[in-house]
């Protein structure tokens, strides 16, 4: 039954694919073609299980099996890539060979062509990716620069790891930028408060560390800083993070009146180099310092790195003051002792009579 009912849809296609083979190219519809075939059958073809819907969907297909192409031009040129799935136009539309991509909107994953594993989900998410792996962008332009990087996480309209193909990334909120591998950014420059309902964690468990010494410097280190208050330049920040393209990412009112807020705040905090240096002159290797890693990248410090070196300085104090004390004690051991020994002398000197009862200290 179901296989007659295929029999009969398929004469009607071909009727009418043969009236229009008269008609003009640009008025003729586009041919649909199904084809069934049994799972064992021995002419089972390479590219097969393929699904496509839209002008130049899956045109070029050789081998790719399993594929899904929906929209014009999606999974355009593909050869050999299968298992990806590909909605709107243009979508997936220059993959070869690329496995197992999954791209939702106009020109998502646009440019991939042999990266594999890849999600995009937005109109222009992970355009440019080419052959970068393992990457998941989620919103309008997420990760739209991104080329070669992998295994990057992008969620946000524009967030992502922007032209320095960084991997293993993690960007949340709108424009949100990270400039390095193995970096998370959450928000962009205008954000003014990140917070929650609990402390931070960091692992920190003696069972997974190597090389430990107890060669943190307390007071040589905590003495050379010098604590500021400051200002932050927003707009010369944004030009160093977004390279230029921060004119058309936070344009508006709304965008200017963020910026201003955020530039009038007073912060109290160090210099990130400042305190590199006096790191480096204790040949201290602080970890509360981060370099930038390439030209759109900036110094920036760990606060909470700074409680290591603030405890090792309170317990040196504290070896001082206990030092300090036990000098005060002897002191007053050696005044007390002195002292009876000149009331001591002053007893015989009245006994002989050569002091007067009255005239004793």
């Amino acid at each position: 039954m179901f296989q007659s009912l295929l029999t009969l849809l398929a004469g009607i296609l071909c009727c009418l694919s043969a009236e229009a083979a008269g008609t003009p190219e640009t008025h003729r519809p586009i041919p649909l073609h199904l084809a069934w075939m049994p799972i064992d059958s021995p002419n089972l073809p390479l590219n097969y299980f393929n699904t496509l819907l839209g002008t130049g969907a899956l045109s070029r297909n050789a081998g790719g099996a399993r594929n899904t192409a929906v929209g014009g031009f999606a999974l355009n040129y593909n050869a050999a890539g299968s298992g990806n799935t590909a909605v709107g136009y243009n979508a997936l539309s220059s993959n070869l060979g690329g496995d197992n991509n999954t791209a939702f909107g106009t020109s998502s994953l646009e440019a991939n062509n042999t990266g594999f594993g890849n999600s995009a989900l937005g109109n222009w998410s992970l355009f440019s990716n080419c052959t970068g792996q393992l990457n998941t962008a989620v919103g309008n332009k997420a990760s739209v620069d991104n080329i070669s990087g992998s295994y990057n996480t992008a969620l946000g309209a524009c967030a992502g790891n922007g032209k320095d193909q960084a991997s293993n990334t993690l960007c949340l909120g709108y424009s949100a930028r990270a400039c390095a591998c193995n970096h998370v950014v959450i928000g962009n420059t205008s954000m003014q408060w990140v917070g929650g309902y609990t402390n931070w964690s960091t692992i920190s468990d003696e069972r997974f560390k190597t090389g430990i010494k107890e060669n943190v410097p307390g007071l040589s280190f905590i003495l050379q800083l010098r604590p500021i208050t400051y200002h932050l330049d927003i707009h010369r920040l944004n030009h160093q993070v977004y390279g230029g393209a921060e004119d058309s990412l936070f344009c508006g009112a709304y965008w200017d009146n963020a910026l201003l807020q955020k530039e009038q705040i007073v912060y109290s905090g160090f210099s990130a180099q400042q305190v590199d240096s006096a790191a480096a002159r204790l040949g201290y290797a602080f970890s509360g310092v981060t370099r930038p890693q390439n030209s759109n990248g900036t110094y920036s410090l760990s606060y909470a790195d700074f409680v290591v070196p603030l405890v090792k300085a309170v317990q040196e104090q504290q070896q001082q003051i206990q030092q300090q004390q036990a000098l005060i004690q002897s002191l007053i051991s050696q005044e007390q002792v002195l002292a009876a020994k000149i009331r001591q002398l002053n007893q015989e000197l009245v006994a002989t009579g050569s002091l007067s009862a009255s005239k004793q200290p």
